[in-house]
């Protein structure tokens, strides 16, 4: 089995400018063509190395799959502590040694908006890294939950980090792009509590869709920001936080639940 050896490096100011236009080249390309694909090695090669740690990456550990890569990601201790000035140019260096895995396989734009290629320091943009936004979920699951076992843990970054790396998807999008939610362990444990079915691995027909409505997550998201106007959500349980939702609500996630089952 062959593995595959990643640097942590981090680019200047330069070296970002420059692989900005490596991206403006890509949006043209639609693919790594081999003259992209030379502009990118001597890019990497030439980033500043920051730390002395190397990190593997065996053949079959597919970093196309969302949850694989953000676990993957979480194992780079380094990105735990980045500095202020080495945040961008760290994810920027990491996004151009994963291009691969971050282009969408069809469409007419496989690379999508910046953002989603260089993170932003906002927080209602930063999540929409494609790297940098599921680590930054992985990363506080393990570091706010109490939990008794590691599998625990698992079950629930998989069910949220659905999908390949190249898209957040609806699921992911919802989640992610509120702070109170994707901060709060007591909320998303409430999420896979009112939409997760165990037995089909999946979160239940209809309960992921761009829609309001009862039922549907979008619904369960508009409840929690109605609550955190009146209460600490940060300092409740799963159960209180169940507690407080109207009954006829958690009636219709239990009977869609069910019927799905």
């Amino acid at each position: 089995m062959s593995e595959r050896i990643i640097e942590i490096k981090c680019f200047n100011q330069l070296q970002s400018d420059r692989y900005h236009q490596w991206l403006g080249d890509l949006k043209k390309e639609k693919r790594i063509t081999s003259e992209l694909l030379k502009t990118r090695n001597k890019l990497i090669k030439e980033a500043k190395l920051f730390s002395n740690s190397t990190y593997s990456i065996t053949d079959d550990l597919d970093l196309k799959v969302k949850y694989n890569m953000a676990r993957w990601l979480y194992s780079v201790v380094e990105l735990n502590r980045l500095e202020h000035d080495q945040f961008i140019g760290t994810w920027e260096y990491l996004s151009l040694v994963f291009a691969e895995e971050m282009l969408k396989d069809q469409g007419k734009n496989p690379v999508g908006a910046i953002e989603r290629w260089s993170p932003s320091l906002q927080w209602n943009k930063y999540y929409r890294h494609l790297l940098a936004g599921p680590w930054r979920f992985y990363f506080s699951i393990y570091s706010r939950m109490n939990l008794d076992n590691e599998e625990e843990a698992n079950r629930i970054l998989k069910a949220i980090l659905q999908g390949p790396v190249s898209t957040h998807g609806d699921l992911f999008e919802a989640i992610a792009s509120r702070f109170e939610i994707v901060s709060n362990p007591s909320i998303i444990a409430c999420i896979m509590e009112l939409g997760w079915v165990e037995n089909k691995e999946s979160f239940y027909p209809g309960f992921i869709v761009k829609i309001k409505g009862s039922g549907r997550l979008r619904r369960l998201i508009d409840l929690f920001s109605q609550l955190e106007l009146t209460y600490d959500l940060d300092a409740l349980s799963k159960e209180q936080i169940l507690d407080l939702l109207p009954t006829r609500d958690k009636e219709v996630f239990y009977d869609r639940k069910k019927t799905a089952k």
